[in-house]
């Protein structure tokens, strides 16, 4: 029974797609802005991944804006850090989240549109990027999702949860 809501669900979604030539626009500018600006994302991925702690959610593409991509950092699904990515720069910020980083985490750092090469944007990275406890409740939901993003992502079978032959 759930194989075929699941699959009513993607067949109407699809219908929706097909019909929608705002989608549709939408789409080939997110796509066309993704292609163009590889090199951007590129390099952003040097700058982040020896942090492996910390996920990196692409939210928003904006074809005709300066600020052309902005990414979510999260730390255990909860959201920490909003960064844009701009033709000439990459900047942090922790605005929005510097009351829930301290409560959660006892994060004292605090970023205003930091460039991501400074040492500041590399200290507040390293803070979250080890195993802490959350203080508190945090969404359990986003919390999960993570812990399966980052089993998902492991490339070697050793000391990876979600195999066949291991046991939970």
């Amino acid at each position: 029974m759930n194989e075929k809501i699941l699959q009513n669900s993607i067949e109407q979604a699809q219908k929706i797609i097909s019909q929608s030539k705002d989608w549709q626009q939408t789409y080939e500018e997110q796509s066309k802005t993704l292609i163009d600006n590889k090199p951007l994302l590129d390099q952003f991925h040097k700058q982040i991944k020896s942090y492996e702690a910390i996920q990196f959610y692409l939210v928003k593409v904006n074809p005709t804006q300066d600020n052309i991509f902005t990414i979510q950092a999260r730390y255990q699904g909860q959201p920490i850090a909003t960064i844009e990515i701009t033709k000439d720069d990459t900047t942090i910020t922790t605005k929005e989240y510097d009351e829930s980083n301290k409560k959660t985490y006892n994060c004292e750092l605090k970023l205003d549109n930091m460039n991501l090469n400074t040492k500041e944007a590399n200290q507040f990275l390293t803070y979250f990027n080890k195993e802490m406890k959350p203080k508190g409740k945090i969404d359990e939901q986003a919390h999960i999702e993570s812990m399966l993003l980052s089993e998902f992502s492991k490339t070697s079978s050793y000391d990876k949860l979600l195999t066949r032959n291991s046991t939970l």
